[in-house]
């Protein structure tokens, strides 16, 4: 029944008369007829069903692109929601990276007044875990690690930044010759930025990746780096990274080997983890269970990318390989430790880059 419905649909005809006679015996002088036609076209040679599958083609085109533009749009709410939330991001880290610089400038100022950057920077030390403490300078990080009557210091920060460094170890009661290494995650200016003076203050050894010596020995220019994807990467890297700064030239006494363990401190595996820098290495400190990823990432507004790499597919591959390692405490080139759950944390951003 339905198919013949569809098949012999009727035509409907309406129709009215009406009429008019003078003079004409036995018939009203004004009278009218109406009503319906309605006829099946049975034998329309299927000239009825191709207008229905026209109007059903029609139809579902209709339905079809009516999801489609649903799709678009939706699409286009996501990406400008997802802009937004880097715009959100960009400037969150700018007033950090400005708060950064004020400060460094204030401290600068008080520092040429006093003929000093000690007292004003003596604050800056905060202990992280027992044996490590955090050297925040500026938006770079520098950690101190005791070992008995000796220290090892993970990167040299900013130029500029050696007097931070000086205070934080005799704000632990020790002078400067017992800093003994100073052992860098990479080669770029601000990991060494400082090392220079600080070797020159305290007479420490110092350790970096080969494929990274080449350039802290000329102390530039550095290797460039493809901005991190998206906005805020792009923003960033331009703001915070110049390949052709120059820095004061450090030796380097000791190649570290990926998979070593340093006797120092207690015992430090190196890993090498490169993409964000061919030379980048991270360290995990046996003693403490504590991983320092250098550049590999960095949390300021959970764990992210740095602002760019060498080669990104080898930094998700380092990541990745980070990721499975055990540890109890990550600490990051730029941006705050994490101390808790930082397992947990490290793998669910970077497990299944």
């Amino acid at each position: 029944m339905r198919e013949a419905k569809r098949e012999y649909i009727p035509n409907f005809e309406a129709f009215a008369h009406y009429t008019y006679a003078d003079n004409v015996p036995f018939v009203a002088r004004n009278y009218g007829t109406f009503g319906v036609h309605f006829s099946y076209d049975i034998f329309d040679g299927g000239k009825r069903r191709a207008t229905l599958q026209v109007r059903d083609a029609q139809a579902a085109e209709a339905q079809e692109n009516l999801a489609r533009i649903r799709d678009e749009v939706q699409v286009r709410v996501e990406a400008a929601h997802n802009k937004l939330e880097q715009t959100e991001q960009m400037l969150a880290v700018s007033r950090e990276l400005l708060a950064a610089c004020e400060e460094a400038s204030r401290v600068s100022a008080q520092g040429l007044e006093q003929g000093t950057y000690l007292r004003s920077q003596a604050v800056a030390l905060k202990r992280v875990i027992s044996g490590v403490h955090i050297v925040p300078m500026g938006m770079s990080n520098a950690y101190p690690i005791e070992d008995q009557d000796e220290l090892t210091l993970i990167d040299a920060g900013y130029p500029g930044k050696e007097a931070a460094v000086l205070e934080a170890i005799r704000a632990l009661g020790r002078s400067p010759d017992h800093l003994r290494n100073l052992i860098f995650t990479h080669g770029h200016p601000d990991h060494i930025g400082s090392a220079a003076a600080i070797v020159r203050e305290t007479g420490a050894k110092t350790h970096m990746h080969p494929l990274d010596i080449p350039v802290a020995e000329s102390g530039g220019p550095f290797r460039p780096l493809t901005p991190t994807p998206g906005l805020l990467g792009t923003v960033m890297c331009k703001l915070t990274y110049h390949p052709d700064k120059r820095v004061n030239p450090v030796a380097i006494n000791q190649p570290l080997t990926d998979g070593e363990t340093l006797a120092i401190a207690g015992g430090i595996e190196v890993i090498h983890a490169p993409g964000h820098c061919s030379g980048q290495v991270a360290f995990l400190w046996r003693p403490g269970q504590m991983l320092f990823v250098g550049d590999a990432g960095t949390n300021f507004m959970g764990i992210g990318d740095p602002v760019g790499f060498e080669n990104l597919e080898e930094g998700r591959a380092s990541q990745r390989k980070l990721a499975n390692l055990s540890f109890d405490t990550v600490a990051f080139g730029h941006g705050k430790p994490i101390v808790h759950d930082a397992m947990t944390c490290v793998r669910n951003v970077w497990a299944q880059r």
